[in-house]
């Protein structure tokens, strides 16, 4: 589905919502939407996987998506069709683009109550009907939900601090034409693959709108460079989700009391990263309280890190060898909504360096 609109923010609402339907996460990602971020051109851009020049270019959505070359696309006048054509089992691919929560960006006039009372309402609105849809499905456990967007929206009010150039024609927070002023960036047609030239406003300043709040300020705009309009998802979500197991393989050496090295190789064979992770080991006072790793696990890799110790324990004293043998866990999240875990490997061990000692004291030999 194509949320219009849908930062990468609110993509971490949205799917926060699904999870509570039983969906999980098989994969997310951000992306960079297509510039200039504006439904015509960023959305034209996400359907045909072209950037939109003038030889291809033209602002009729259905025939953009007619380039993906399977499926159909219902808009939110279409749901009753939608319904019918996911019960029937139609289509390979169904595509629900929903302009509802952009609508709400620009409709609505009080930034406050915006995002705190209607955004949350919208959001879980269009999450029950994806559970909706999805269950009506004869095989909805086969389906997978993918969400995506054309363009996120900048958070909070923006003002008209910026005043357009008579030879620009206006349009949110871009404008057709050149201009040499200092306050905008000029996307070149022939540098962006654009039908024609555009210029953007650099700060968060909107030129036009549509609705304006009582103090002249304009929610819901769009258009230009800031991280919250260029910034977008891209999330796989299914109702089950097979994880492979994480496999650990971790060994180290040091002398007794002074500081030594461990090696933890994690070989991750999922579609998505491990992060947020924290690893425990028992016989180690540094780690027996969870010590987090910095680096992320990248999907289906092998990676082996490097860690310090600062300081390796002594050997029992009935140890029969240096080698310390070592337990624990790695906890962490797939692509950081979902938790899991693994166990150290069997044989992990700690090679210590120690010298012998008897345990006898001289005063029993006097």
């Amino acid at each position: 589905m194509v949320v219009d609109g849908l930062g990468w923010l609110d993509q971490q609402a949205l799917i926060e919502y699904l999870q509570h339907k039983d969906l999980a996460v098989e994969e997310l990602q951000p992306r960079f939407s297509l510039l200039p971020t504006t439904t015509e051109f960023a959305k034209w851009g996400l359907y045909a996987q072209q950037t939109p020049r003038a030889d291809v270019w033209e602002n009729n959505m259905n025939k953009a998506f007619a380039k993906v070359g399977l499926g159909k696309r219902y808009t939110d006048s279409q749901d009753s069709q939608l319904k019918q054509d996911i019960q029937g089992d139609r289509h390979p691919l169904y595509c629900w683009d929903t302009t509802q929560l952009d609508k709400l960006y620009h409709e609505k006039k009080d930034w406050e109550l915006l995002y705190h009372t209607d955004r949350p309402r919208v959001l879980q609105g269009i999450c029950d009907r994806i559970d909706f849809y999805l269950n009506k499905h004869p095989e909805r456990d086969r389906l997978k939900i993918v969400i995506s967007s054309d363009h996120g929206q900048l958070l909070g009010a923006s003002s008209q601090g910026v005043i357009c150039p008579p030879n620009l024609t206006p349009q949110g927070r871009t404008a057709k034409g050149v201009t040499d002023n200092p306050n905008f960036v000029v996307l070149h047609r022939h540098d962006f693959d654009l039908p024609e030239d555009l210029s953007i406003v650099k700060d968060a300043s909107t030129l036009s709108s549509f609705s304006y709040s009582q103090d002249q300020t304009v929610i819901g705009s769009h258009g230009g460079l800031f991280p919250e309009e260029v910034v977008i998802g891209y999330a796989v979500l299914s109702r089950q989700v097979q994880r492979s197991p994480i496999r650990l393989h971790c060994s180290g050496s040091g002398e007794a009391n002074q500081s030594g090295q461990l090696q933890l190789s994690i070989h991750n064979p999922n579609p998505v990263s491990l992060t947020d992770l924290i690893l425990t080991i028992d016989q180690l006072p540094h780690f027996q309280r969870g010590q987090p790793l910095s680096e992320p696990i990248p999907p289906k890799s092998h990676q082996t890190l490097s860690l310090t110790l600062p300081t390796c324990p002594e050997l029992p004293p009935n140890a029969s060898n240096s080698s310390l043998p070592l337990s624990g866990t790695l906890t962490f999240q797939y692509a950081g909504v979902e938790p899991g875990t693994a166990n150290l490997n069997p044989n992990a061990t700690l090679e210590i360096k120690q010298l012998f000692s008897s345990n006898l004291n001289l005063d029993d030999f006097i």
